[in-house]
């Protein structure tokens, strides 16, 4: 029965180092999200006042939470492909951590059955 339980806490501790290779390999991690949005000006001789798809844009948003408020910031299209793939990064490596802490629930439970 020790070999047994032995084994599968090798097996989920080799699973845990891979989890944390697989997290060290992202470079860019950013939370929040990316809206691309198109306005119109005001101006009421603009043709964006008279036709919606001559509104102007796109303008990049990138919203997150930082201290429990909301900020925004406006970004060019070259730092919104890189937040987008940020944004990924921070869903992607939420994932793994989710995962992560269910590897060390069970390493944890397994030992406490085992005593």
């Amino acid at each position: 029965m020790a070999k047994k339980s032995d084994a599968k806490r090798k097996k989920i501790e080799k699973e845990i180092e891979a989890i944390r290779r697989k997290i060290m390999e992202f470079d860019l991690v950013c939370p929040g999200t990316l809206t691309e949005r198109y306005n119109t000006c005001g101006n009421p001789n603009c043709r964006c006042a008279r036709d919606p798809s001559a509104r102007h844009g796109p303008y990049y948003d990138w919203t997150r939470r930082e201290k429990g408020r909301f900020v925004h910031t406006l970004m060019s299209p070259a730092q919104a492909d890189e937040i987008e793939r940020a944004i990924a990064n921070h869903k992607k490596v939420l994932e793994l951590l989710a995962e992560w802490r269910r590897k060390s629930a069970q390493l944890i439970l397994d030992k406490k059955r085992r005593k």
